[in-house]
């Protein structure tokens, strides 16, 4: 499998498939996209006024079942964009969207539901709830949204899936009893339950021994493949881009602000 690098992003901060920015080497050829971003622009700026950056995108297509991961350093807007994708941040102007819906057009708890039902997020900080079980943070999503039904098979699938990551006497376990590499494997799962469209992962093999990081990917891109699921991943790890189909490299995007 070939990657197409491209680190040629302007610096002012501009993403373009058509020029400044082209990593289309590996898109699955006629894959109809699962994601789009047209003519996006989006302004962060510090609480002190006095710092900030500008995150401009021409154009983005990410096809259905396209595994994508998006490298570069700290500041060149790579945890931004997937804000964005998720609906947690809007754009000042432009579209994204994802699947049916154009984001920006759906209201903070539409944006709220469909994110729970069709985006599975795995944080960097893990963002588990302290006081529920490794268990329970797993079947979260279906705790918190009215349209996904718990049921015992759901249950069971849990259960199987956090021991497909080696969390088998850790279900129990709240986070506080866990180590970071633990609640990173509990963040997939939960990422997982659902079995949503679009995964979005922020540094997800980061707090992984290399053993565990090789299983956990394996495990993670089988499960994807075989539901169809589409991922898109932040990482500094490039000891993982061999797995993904195509690498979008951010080391020219200067955005001056948090990544």
């Amino acid at each position: 499998m070939s990657h197409s690098f491209d680190s040629s992003v302007a610096a002012n901060s501009r993403i373009s498939s058509s020029n400044s920015f082209s990593a289309s080497g590996d898109r699955l050829e006629n894959s109809p996209s699962l994601v789009e971003i047209r003519d996006l622009v989006f302004r962060y700026q510090q609480p002190d006024r006095k710092s900030g950056f500008e995150l401009v995108i021409d154009e983005l297509q990410i096809a259905i079942g396209e595994k994508v991961a998006f490298v570069g350093p700290s500041g060149s807007g790579k945890t931004t964009l997937l804000s964005l994708l998720a609906g947690i941040s809007l754009p000042d102007s432009g579209m994204v969207r994802v699947g049916e819906k154009q984001l920006q057009q759906i209201s903070d708890r539409g944006r709220r539901d469909f994110r729970i039902s069709e985006i599975g997020f795995v944080f960097q900080q893990f963002e588990l709830i302290d006081y529920l079980s490794s268990l329970e943070n797993i079947l979260l999503p279906y705790r918190i949204n009215g349209s996904l039904r718990l049921t015992a098979p759901v249950r069971d699938q849990a259960i199987e899936l956090a021991k497909s990551m080696g969390l088998a006497d850790k279900l129990h376990r709240h986070p506080n009893r866990l180590s970071q590499g633990e609640q990173q494997r509990v963040a997939i799962c939960r990422a997982l339950i659902n079995q949503p469209r679009l995964i979005l992962a922020d540094e997800p093999t980061g707090n992984l021994d290399p053993a565990n990081k090789q299983l956990i990917l394996r495990i993670l891109l089988e499960r994807l493949q075989l539901n169809g699921q589409t991922l898109v991943v932040v990482t500094h790890d490039t000891g993982i881009l061999q797995s993904f189909d195509r690498v979008i490299d951010f080391s020219d995007f200067h955005g001056g602000g948090p990544a």
